[in-house]
C-alpha cells in the first residue's frame, strides 16, 4: 500500500515527507502514518491536514508516473496540464498545457457555432502565412547573395511580388483544406455557395493588412529579428483578435483592446460573412484603417530597403 498526506497547502508531498511506499501489512501502515504526521508537522507546521490517502501500490515496471492538473480560468476557459510526474516533475519540467475549448475541437451541434469556429481558425491560418511566409520569408530572401542582382533586373518589383503572393496563397490553401474538410465531415456546419464566395472575399480582405504587416517585417528586419517579431506577434494577435476564444467571453478590458486589433476586425468580417449577418461598421472602418497603415508601412519599408542597397 501507499500512504500520502492530504492537504490543500502541500503541493509537493515528498518534499514534506508526506509519502510512504511499499507498505505490506498493518504494522508498517501504522508506523508510516506516524512518520508522515511527524514529518509534516515538523516541515510544514502551517499546513492544514485533512487526513491521509491510502492507495494501492503499483509495480514500478507497470507504472507510468504522470502529473495532471485542471483549472477553470475566466479568460482561457478550461485548462489542462499533463507531464512527467514523480519526484523529478519540477526538476525536469516536462509539461504541456491544453485548451480543450469546443471551438478548437469543432464540438457542439449548433451550425452557427461550427461555422464561427472554422472562420476564426481560417483567419489564424492566413495570419500565420502572412507573418512567416511573407515576413520571415522576405527577410531570408534579402539575406541571399543573389538577391541584390535580382533587384537590378529591368522587370521591376511586380513579378517578384506576384510570385510571393501566389506562394502565400498556395500555403493558405494548404492550411485551409484540412480545416474545411473537418468542418464539413464531422460538424453540422453548412455553407451555401453564395455565402462561400462572400466568405472567401471577406477572408481576402481580412488578409490584406496582415500581408502588408508581413511585408513590412520582411523588408525592415534581419532574418533572426523577423522570426522573433513574427513569433512575438502571432499569439497576442490571435488570442486578442478572438481567434481562439469568442470575444463575448472576454473581460471588459480585453474586449476594449481587442476591438483595435486587425485580427479582431478581420475575424468579425469573416464570421459575419459565414453567418450571413450584418457586419458592424466599426469593424469595416478598423480593417480599412489597418490596411492603409500597414500598406503605407510596407511601401516605406520596401523603398527604404531599396535605397539602402543601391545608394
Amino acid at each position: 500500500m501507499v500512504l500520502k498526506i492530504q492537504s490543500p497547502d502541500i503541493t509537493h508531498k515528498s518534499d514534506a515527507g508526506g509519502v510512504q511506499l511499499n507498505l505490506g501489512n498493518d504494522k508498517l501502515l501504522r508506523a508510516a502514518f506516524e512518520r508522515i504526521m511527524d514529518s509534516v508537522k515538523l516541515k510544514r507546521p502551517d499546513a492544514r491536514i485533512e487526513g491521509i490517502t491510502v492507495q494501492k501500490m503499483v509495480a514500478e515496471k507497470e507504472a507510468v508516473e504522470l502529473i495532471l492538473g485542471i483549472k477553470k480560468d475566466k479568460v482561457f476557459g478550461t485548462i489542462l496540464m499533463v507531464g512527467m510526474g514523480g519526484i523529478t516533475a519540477e526538476l525536469i519540467s516536462d509539461k504541456a498545457l491544453g485548451f480543450p475549448l469546443s471551438k478548437l475541437c469543432f464540438e457542439g451541434p449548433e451550425d452557427h457555432l461550427n461555422k464561427t469556429d472554422a472562420a476564426q481558425l481560417a483567419i489564424f491560418a492566413v495570419m500565420t502565412v502572412c507573418l512567416f511566409t511573407y515576413g520571415v520569408g522576405v527577410a531570408e530572401d534579402r539575406a541571399l547573395p543573389w538577391d541584390g542582382y535580382l533587384r537590378t533586373l529591368p522587370v521591376g518589383p511586380l513579378p517578384r511580388l506576384t510570385g510571393r503572393l501566389l506562394t502565400g496563397l498556395a500555403f493558405v490553401v494548404i492550411g485551409l483544406v484540412p480545416l474545411v474538410l473537418i468542418a464539413w465531415l464531422i460538424t453540422a456546419a453548412t455553407l451555401p455557395l453564395s455565402r462561400l464566395a462572400m466568405t472567401a472575399a471577406a477572408l481576402l480582405a481580412a488578409g490584406v493588412p496582415l500581408f502588408a504587416l508581413g511585408i513590412t517585417i520582411g523588408y525592415s528586419l534581419s532574418t533572426r529579428a523577423a522570426m522573433a517579431v513574427a513569433q512575438s506577434l502571432l499569439m497576442p494577435l490571435a488570442f486578442g483578435g478572438g481567434l481562439f476564444l469568442p470575444p463575448n467571453m472576454f473581460p471588459g478590458w480585453l474586449d476594449a483592446i481587442s476591438r483595435w486589433l486587425p485580427t479582431r476586425a478581420g475575424r468579425d468580417l469573416v464570421v459575419t460573412a459565414t453567418a450571413g449577418t450584418h457586419v458592424a461598421g466599426t469593424s469595416v472602418l478598423m480593417l480599412a484603417g489597418w490596411t492603409v497603415l500597414t500598406g503605407s508601412l510596407a511601401v516605406w519599408a520596401y523603398r527604404r530597403d531599396q535605397g539602402r542597397r543601391f545608394r
